[in-house]
């Protein structure tokens, strides 16, 4: 049986790491969408997740599909807030950014989210060209891989694990275009809620 604290500093590890990505990233060049695959395996099994992104610069936007719906989170460097949307209630939450510089992101704003991290190789993913990093914290037991795309300055692939739990994030179909920008606005009709937001523990998405 796999140590109930090494699953739990997995997701958190993971969680935040994918926070920090959405923040990090790109070179304010970079415009493009993808689709964005996640994979948690413990000894539950396995969970896949099918999601998108949409990314301009250092703004950008992912839709990710939970139980009661899609949320959306936009993030905008530029006005120093991500906002996080329901989009079955119509409303949303505004979280101000700690870093509100507009300014281009790089590949070391994301290697600041690595302990340790150091450079071993190159690959292609996607047909991109990409750097290959890896870090470690032995006294957690985590193990980090990433591969940043040096036309993109995006993560295109990472990968965390934990013994044998194992969390993987990969960018696919990611094409290069003009994208509206209302997909990096927030929409007139939603409302900041009355009530509380609901806080589910999403099956496959959590591990207690």
């Amino acid at each position: 049986m796999i140590n109930l604290n090494i699953r739990k500093i997995l997701l958190r590890y993971a969680t935040t790491g994918f926070i920090a990505l959405l923040i990090a990233g790109a070179v304010y060049s970079a415009e493009f969408s993808a689709d964005v695959k996640h994979s948690i395996t413990s000894d539950r099994g396995t969970f896949n997740t099918n999601d998108k992104l949409y990314v301009r610069g250092n703004i950008k936007r992912q839709e990710i599909e939970i139980p009661y719906g899609k949320q959306i989170i936009i993030v905008r460097p530029d006005k120093g807030l991500m906002w996080v949307l329901t989009q079955k209630t119509k409303t949303y939450i505004e979280i101000p950014l700690a870093d509100n510089s507009d300014k281009p992101k790089s590949i070391e704003s994301i290697l600041k989210q690595m302990p340790n991290a150091k450079k071993v190789g190159s690959a292609k993913i996607e047909n991109y060209q990409c750097d290959e990093y890896q870090s470690a914290e032995p006294k957690l037991e985590i193990k980090e891989k990433v591969f940043i795309s040096t036309k993109l300055q995006e993560v295109l692939k990472r990968e965390l694990t934990a013994k044998n739990n194992k969390m993987t994030y990969q960018l696919t179909n990611i094409k290069e275009e003009k994208l509206p920008d209302e997909l990096f606005e927030l929409p007139k009709d939603y409302k900041i809620p009355t009530t509380p937001m609901p806080n589910p523990k999403p099956e496959g998405r959590t591990i207690d």
